[in-house]
């Protein structure tokens, strides 16, 4: 009996001596919500360069959630560009834009992508096809953003990008479709698309048939939007 009261003593004399110890640590809960898969922190990664402007157009609700959810890195699909011209077009115009009719094109019936043929910034490839899934070049984007600005200006009155501009002082202006020539010239003479320096020759280069990512092309539409404030 005596030894069993000196063993619940020893028990209560540890755990007094612990409980002490234990009250000066801190434990914190984990929160599910902080905890990003590798996948998530591959999406929401971005160049530095791009980062002040992607984050600016979050917090003016630019960006909406992308068909695919693609990463910013990620080259941007015709769909994906059809989203986020649409939600820059409405947020600069302040009204919906009206949509094709449902049947216009066979392989898709995505909404934003109506809308952006309704407004006359995205046409299909024709025989009803849109090509929904296709990647898009910087001089694709180039011609698109130029005819986006043509339907604000429309429903606006203003001209948020007013130079012509040419693409004559660009080394590859060769490369330049014809059909892409005015989109381009416009967007550089307006700040809205920069060329890229060629870090090896100083010059600066349209590369207008590289892919253009999602992270440029919110940029683009960020500063067509910023045109207008």
């Amino acid at each position: 009996m005596k030894r069993t009261l000196r063993v619940l003593a020893l028990c209560l004399i540890l755990v007094t001596l612990f409980a002490g110890t234990a009250s000066a640590l801190t434990f914190e809960t984990l929160d599910n919500n902080k905890v990003f898969s590798d996948e998530t922190i591959k999406k929401e990664k971005m160049d530095s360069w791009a980062r002040e402007e992607i984050m600016a157009a979050r917090e003016a609700g630019l960006i909406p959630m992308l068909t695919d959810d693609p990463a910013y890195k990620d080259d941007i699909t015709r769909e994906q560009f059809a989203e986020l011209v649409v939600k820059t077009v409405e947020a600069i115009t302040g009204n919906e834009a009206p949509m094709a009719a449902a049947d216009t094109f066979v392989d898709t019936a995505n909404e934003s992508v109506l809308k952006a043929n309704g407004i006359g910034v995205i046409t299909g490839r024709g025989a009803g096809v849109f090509d929904p899934k296709s990647t898009a070049t910087r001089q694709e984007i180039a011609t698109m953003i130029s005819r986006a600005l043509d339907y604000i200006k429309k429903e606006t009155g203003v001209d948020y990008a007013p130079l012509a501009g040419d693409v004559e002082n660009f080394p590859d202006k060769e490369s330049i479709a014809s059909w892409a020539e005015a989109g381009v010239g416009r967007l550089a003479a307006n700040g809205i698309m920069a060329g890229k320096l060629d870090t090896i020759s100083g010059q600066t280069f349209a590369f207008p048939q590289a892919k253009c990512t999602v992270q440029e092309s919110v940029i683009l539409l960020y500063r067509v939007y910023t045109n207008t404030l």
